[in-house]
């Protein structure tokens, strides 16, 4: 019985393990808590800022840096969506339609890619949104400056625990 249950669990590890070894686009550059961001992810951030400053005649410069500089990017959104998820806010994909359809979002220019990141924005900013509401629920304060004090007091210190609940690790570059 015990082997039986042994072969079945290493068999869910191995297609596990298979499921995660995607192609060269797959593959992992950081790992926050639970979510991973792929090479894919940030050649799509990447790109999107680099269309951005085209379009607005600005020079962008694909850098080791500006990488680096996206890739927190996208791991600050991972963890906002960890913490807020943690918390019980959920955000649903209608808001965020609703959203992109209200702010004039670049859901007209029929990219993909900026499609994503532009839904990727408004999930983060929608994620903190509905954190907000639900720390600021838990004060009562009768002084309306106060109130709001404590409140932006709240997200702040939820934000700035975020490093601490959901780590980076990255992945261990190995050779061939």
């Amino acid at each position: 019985m015990r082997r039986g249950l042994f072969i079945v669990l290493v068999a869910a590890a191995l297609a596990a393990a298979a499921a995660g070894c995607g192609g060269a686009g797959e593959r992992a550059v950081a790992h926050v808590g639970a979510t991973t961001i792929t090479r894919e992810q940030l050649d799509e951030t990447v790109e999107h800022f680099g269309e951005e400053a085209a379009r607005e005649g600005k020079p962008f410069t694909d850098t080791a840096a500006v990488r680096r500089h996206l890739l927190g990017l996208l791991v600050y959104r991972a963890r906002v969506e960890q913490g807020a998820a943690a918390l019980g806010v959920t955000v649903p994909h209608d808001a965020v339609e609703e959203r992109l359809q209200s702010g004039g979002e670049e859901g007209d220019a029929g990219d993909k890619g900026d499609d994503a990141f532009a839904e990727s924005s408004v999930r983060a900013q929608l994620s903190v949104e509905g954190v907000y509401r639900r720390l600021s629920a838990r004060i009562h304060e009768t002084d309306p400056q106060r109130r709001q004090a404590r409140r932006n007091a709240a997200l702040e210190r939820w934000l700035s625990a975020l490093p601490r609940r959901y780590p980076v690790r990255f992945p261990v570059r190995t050779s061939g």
